[in-house]
């Protein structure tokens, strides 16, 4: 194992946080609990359309990822506003 070992995509000062892949969120499978709450937060403090900015604060996701996630599951639900409710769990 390479301590401290650097790339030109990772830099061993960059920040970093630990993400635990086994909590998922009941809303897609590729999604896990902390990306969700970032993205909640994300769009409370940047306004919805921002995607670039949410993208950037959830940091695992492109705008794309987090537009089509949060529109699915947030917006165009039959229970909105409250996010759809998933039975797979």
């Amino acid at each position: 194992m390479d301590i401290g070992k650097e790339t030109r995509s990772h830099l061993a000062t960059h920040a970093y946080r630990v993400i635990d892949a086994a909590i998922r969120t009941p809303f897609e499978y590729s999604w896990n609990a902390e990306e969700e709450e970032l993205l909640l937060q994300a769009q409370d403090a940047y306004g919805i359309g921002n995607w670039e900015a949410i993208a950037d604060h959830v940091g695992t996701k492109v705008k794309e990822e987090c537009e089509k996630h949060y529109v699915e599951y947030y917006l165009n639900t039959e229970t909105y506003p409250l996010p759809v409710k998933c039975e797979r769990m």
